[in-house]
């Protein structure tokens, strides 16, 4: 069965539960650098085979990075010109996608930070 457009909803969905995590974890103002090593942590893969792209050293550097950004693949299919561009449309798309997802990660969670009352839970 086909179901044309699930995988653009379901990528969206999986981008806003990545958003709520990341708002949800930046709740204190001390975890600003928890957040950037959870980001860095979590993206980590992806940034390695981005080094590994530019510099040539693993040949299937690409096909492991398109790999690291399935969830979000089917993005880059609303891209009109994605075809006509070739390889050096996609590589950077892939690129932009490893950074993108930190992004997405870490701006709620930098965003949100505020100051935890510590008499907050009393109150209610």
């Amino acid at each position: 069965m086909n179901y044309p457009g699930l995988d653009i909803v379901l990528a969206f969905l999986y981008l806003i539960i990545i958003w709520n995590e990341g708002k949800n974890n930046g709740i204190d103002k001390n975890s600003q650098i928890n957040d950037f090593f959870v980001t860095l942590i979590w993206q980590l893969p992806g940034l390695l085979l981005i080094a590994f792209l530019i510099s040539n050293t693993f040949f299937y550097a690409i096909f492991v990075l398109e790999l690291w950004i399935t969830p979000v693949l089917p993005f880059i299919s609303l891209f009109p010109v994605g075809m006509q561009r070739g390889d050096i449309f996609y590589t950077w798309t892939f690129i932009l996608a490893v950074l993108w997802l930190a992004g997405v990660y870490l701006l709620p969670a930098l965003l949100s930070i505020r100051k935890i009352d510590p008499l907050d839970h009393m109150r209610h």
